[in-house]
């Protein structure tokens, strides 16, 4: 049901068509991106530059990947599994260490910007619809759990050089909104009110948000200082969703099931410059632009 509707929209095929920009070159965009691909029957980790080229399968274990976080030193990714599985990568040999950690269940884990401790989202115990954000540190001591009113509450995320995590919420009741909580004073504030569903926020280095949300009648990309009208970037049939900033917060990278299968696509941050990276038959999904920001 609700608590895994964003893994269920990342699934959805609907054909549709987009006229495509002039390809941009390496040089415009930098950095590195990690995403899903369905390969041999797994969805597994693959890694690319952001203009789509040099793309290589980090993982191969036979279980399906749901998320990838990057380290703060661009040298490994924190990598969750459908089962709850957890493991640290390390993107130039594969290999990979198992983290055992003393809590079941958890999902949505994603790396705090310090590198020693994990962001994630955990069902309260016996209850269904009333998931809690988390913070533990990576050898499994000093668990803390950051939220305290009911409901579900997933996919945490830490806003670059800053104190605010921003996760999702909702009640079940035709809404999913986007909330925010100061990890250092507990401040907590909703972000979006009565404007249907919103899934995959992502926030640049600048502090301005994109998600993906109906509020228009289709999954689209939308983007939001926080303050103006939230700002509408794509406009298509098909799925678009799971949004990733560049570093310097010029370019998104998405997923989008335009033209048929789930695919990583490009754009600036005005939506323009349109350009498919990835061309898979089967399926590829929740690109992750590595930063480079960290803090305490």
């Amino acid at each position: 049901m609700l608590k895994r509707i964003s893994m269920m929209l990342m699934l959805v095929v609907v054909a549709g068509c987009s006229t495509l920009a002039p390809k941009t070159t390496t040089s415009d965009v930098a950095g590195r991106v990690a995403y899903l691909q369905y390969t041999e029957g797994y969805w597994q980790v693959w890694l690319m530059d952001a203009a789509g080229q040099n793309q290589r399968q980090l993982t191969r274990s036979p279980y399906d990947k749901a998320t990838s976080s990057w380290y703060p030193d661009g040298e490994h990714l924190l990598i969750g599994g459908i089962q709850g599985e957890l493991e640290k990568i390390s993107i130039q040999d594969g290999k990979a260490q198992p983290l055992k950690l003393p809590l079941h269940g958890l999902v949505d884990a994603a790396v705090a910007p310090s590198g020693k401790a994990i962001l994630f989202s955990l069902p309260a115990a016996g209850t269904t619809f009333n998931d809690h954000i988390w913070l533990i540190n990576e050898d499994g001591t000093g668990q803390e759990k950051l939220t305290d009113q009911g409901y579900l509450k997933h996919q945490p995320v830490w806003a670059p050089q800053s104190d605010w995590i921003y996760f999702l919420s909702g009640k079940g009741d035709q809404s999913h909104d986007i909330w925010r909580l100061n990890y250092r004073t507990r401040e907590l504030e909703q972000m979006t009110t009565g404007q249907l569903y919103h899934f995959d926020v992502a926030v640049s280095v600048s502090g301005m948000s994109a998600f993906s949300s109906n509020r228009s009648g289709n999954y689209e990309i939308w983007t939001w200082d926080g303050k103006a009208v939230p700002k509408q970037l794509t406009q298509d049939p098909g799925l678009d969703g799971k949004p990733s900033w560049s570093p310097e917060g010029d370019y998104l990278l998405f997923e989008s099931s335009r033209g048929g299968a789930l695919n990583i696509w490009r754009m600036s941050a005005d939506g323009s410059q349109l350009q498919q990276l990835t061309f898979s038959e089967e399926g590829a999904r929740s690109p992750n632009w590595f930063v480079g920001v960290s803090h305490d």
